[in-house]
């Protein structure tokens, strides 16, 4: 299992959508609690953020690999969660 690591803004509604997803999933299959998120306020941290290819927020990287950028849907992230307990 990898650490997924999450680029967000505070003020986004597709970020606080993400995080309710992640939750509500979290909750739902318990064995996606193992992964661990690790989440960045690209605004607080910019040359952290610089050095990652994406565009839109939120957006989840396993490693080096852009998993999911954008407005989420449930099964988008849920998919995210999975391939990170996989990996």
């Amino acid at each position: 299992m990898q650490k997924l690591l999450m680029f967000y803004m505070s003020s986004c509604p597709h970020c606080k959508r993400a995080f309710a997803y992640e939750e509500e999933l979290k909750k739902r299959r318990p064995e996606l609690c193992d992964v661990e998120v690790e989440r960045v306020e690209e605004r607080e941290e910019p040359e952290r953020a610089e050095k990652y290819d994406y565009w839109y927020v939120p957006t989840y990287f396993l490693g080096e690999e852009r998993l999911f950028s954008g407005s989420p849907k449930l099964e988008d992230i849920e998919r995210v969660l999975e391939r990170a307990h996989e990996a």
